[in-house]
């Protein structure tokens, strides 16, 4: 997950190359949820890269194989390597349908999150977030043993 270093690295990058090149920028940042890619596009990114969330549809590469009556789908080694396809925890992913299933829950998980704020369109929240009317805040975990920082997304009263 994207913690508060890869957030802020996000917004400077992100208002840099939109102010001095006035080019997209995509967010790859290992998006593992619709959350994060949100909060990415928030932070100034034009898109995001959500090979994570397409890796167990049936498009993406790799075998089938059931256990304990889950379908899993088998990732494959890098290109070009003769790997053994070992059923294994990190070579293993829950199957999840077609991705004709996946970018729909995707886009509705992106509105979502835009009415929550109160914001219409994904072209109003970077004027949001450059105004300050919208924040993106760090919070510590309470307990000691989550290493992980959170970070949520704020709407301020207008």
């Amino acid at each position: 997950g994207a913690g508060a270093a890869t957030a802020t690295a996000l917004y400077k990058v992100a208002s840099f190359v939109k102010t001095t090149y006035a080019l997209p920028v995509m967010a790859d940042c290992a998006s593992a949820d619709i959350g994060q890619a949100f909060k990415a596009i928030c932070l100034g990114a034009s898109t995001v890269v959500v090979d994570p969330m397409l890796n167990g549809t049936e498009e993406a590469p790799g075998d089938h194989t059931y256990l304990d009556g889950v379908r899993l789908k088998l990732r494959h080694g890098p290109p070009g390597a003769d790997c053994p396809r070992v059923l294994s925890s990190a070579g293993v992913i829950v199957n999840q349908g077609s991705a004709k299933h996946v970018v729909p829950r995707l886009v509705q998980g992106v509105a979502l999150g835009l009415r929550e704020l109160g914001i219409r369109s994904l072209a109003d929240i970077h004027g949001h977030i450059g105004d300050g009317s919208l924040r993106l805040e760090r919070r510590r975990p309470c307990r000691q043993d989550l290493s992980e920082n959170q970070l949520r997304l704020e709407k301020l009263a207008p």
